[in-house]
């Protein structure tokens, strides 16, 4: 997959009305459901599309779609805000009480109360 692939998909991302779950589900919809997006080529689209990721693309060394099943792999964990990750992040792209969703998320944790409890889903919002 191509920068000009992840830009367009970051462009109809953008003009989209859904909440953000909607947007995410479409976003990788987008590129089919066999893909392999390099870490530079992801860059590359988010610099073109004028995004700013606040550097965690910079810990992206690749994502990876086979079916269903998304598999981001980072060359370090991310530890941003309220959120930290492993360096491997998989999950699935579904639906959640019939609305779009990223599901059976695995590798992720978000402080609630007194620690961190894994993320296994977002949305819908």
């Amino acid at each position: 997959m191509s920068a000009d692939d992840v830009s367009k998909g970051i462009q109809a991302a953008k003009a989209d009305t859904g909440s953000n779950a909607k947007k995410s589900v479409d976003f990788l919809n987008s590129f089919g459901t066999n893909w392999n997006l390099n870490g530079d080529a992801l860059r590359q689209g988010l610099k073109d599309s004028k995004v700013d990721a606040h550097g965690v693309d910079q810990k992206v060394d690749s994502v990876s779609r086979t079916g269903d099943k998304v598999t981001v792999q980072l060359n370090k964990g991310i530890n941003f805000l309220i959120y930290k990750t492993k360096t491997t992040i998989t999950f699935d792209v579904g639906t959640k009480n019939g609305r779009p969703a990223l599901v059976n998320i695995q590798g992720v944790e978000h402080f609630v109360g007194y620690g961190y409890k894994p993320k296994t889903d977002y949305g819908p919002d």
